[in-house]
């Protein structure tokens, strides 16, 4: 396994685990977002593995099941749906083609924010890869205090599973059972717990400026020897706090880009539970987890944004920046 780190390299820097990857090279300054796709998209496009998917066209190792008669080709389309009891409110983009399974990507948002400011921003980078998109609105809660977030994640990791098991139900949109998960913030925590608890169903997270995160070990180094690193730092009684456990054989199967600004590094933004364990700010906590994520076996991208510090870029010409270099990725696995 060849690991290859660039931490100072302005381009932003690489942890790769996978042998197969080790070509790509990203433009100074892209879009945050964007580049979490074109990693994710690039996995499947170079990695030989048992979960790859089948995105557009390409075949990927596993048959789409037909829906009905010969698919009807229907323009692209998005819309809203309420909540229904205790699962929540979404936004959603279905790509204009045919109405069969397309992966989706649950995109969920930061503090204070709805699912359509995160979603809204990634409609012409899921037409062009032939992903739907869902994002829910949640109710974070106190994601400061350790007990009040781990409450309130047990509750949120089951409203996502909820929205997707309905989804079809509510749009009548087809999706396949396997999905990507990208967040900002507090929604990059979520999807960075998503790919852990259920990493049979995640094909890769992208996570960009997280404040915490939940380290795939039950322990943690210390001076004086390795501590326990109870749940949400790490996974230490995680199976208590959320009902089930992490199987780590089945998470190595989850690929992770970690996006974080190199100005997001404040270490007064964050809540200071987290510092034995992951580091004082934004910036330190994206480097252990990535770390943490590679050494745990998954394939792994870290990306430093040069300039840029707690925001996520909503500039087109850098959407299209990476538009373009997912473009020039091979067509099939």
């Amino acid at each position: 396994m060849k690991v290859r780190t660039n931490m100072d390299d302005p381009r932003g820097a690489d942890i790769h685990a996978d042998p197969l990857s080790a070509t790509s090279v990203f433009r100074p300054i892209i879009s945050i977002a964007a580049v979490a796709f074109a990693f994710i998209a690039s996995v499947w496009f170079t990695a030989t593995t048992s979960y790859a998917m089948a995105v557009g066209d390409a075949d990927f190792g596993f048959d789409v099941q037909e829906v009905g008669a010969t698919p009807q080709t229907a323009s692209s389309r998005q819309g809203f749906v309420p909540a229904i009891g205790e699962r929540p409110a979404f936004w959603y983009f279905v790509p204009s083609g045919p109405n069969v399974p397309r992966v989706a990507v649950i995109a969920l948002h930061g503090m204070g924010q709805k699912g359509d400011s995160i979603g809204g921003q990634l409609t012409e980078f899921a037409q062009s890869r032939n992903w739907v998109i869902i994002a829910p609105t949640l109710d974070y809660g106190d994601w400061r205090d350790p007990d009040q977030l781990v409450k309130a994640e047990a509750r949120i990791l089951r409203q996502v599973m909820d929205v997707l098991a309905h989804f079809r139900e509510d749009t009548g949109g087809p999706i396949q059972s396997r999905f990507l998960a990208f967040g900002f913030s507090r929604g990059a925590q979520t999807a960075t717990r998503l790919g852990m608890i259920h990493p049979d169903r995640v094909i890769a997270v992208g996570a960009a400026s997280a404040g915490t995160y939940t380290l795939p070990t039950r322990t943690v180094p210390s001076p004086t020897g390795p501590i326990p690193a109870p749940f949400p730092f790490g996974s230490d009684g995680i199976e208590q706090k959320l009902g089930q456990p992490v199987i780590f054989e089945a998470v190595k199967k989850v690929s992770y880009w970690i996006g974080v600004g190199e100005l997001d590094n404040k270490d007064a933004d964050v809540p200071r539970q987290w510092d034995t364990y992951q580091g004082k700010n934004r910036l330190e906590r994206a480097e252990r987890f990535a770390r943490a994520v590679q050494d745990a076996g998954c394939v792994t991208r870290l990306f430093k944004t040069t300039g840029v510090g707690h925001e996520l870029d909503r500039k087109s010409t850098r959407l299209n920046s990476s538009h373009e270099w997912i473009s020039r990725m091979p067509s099939s696995a």
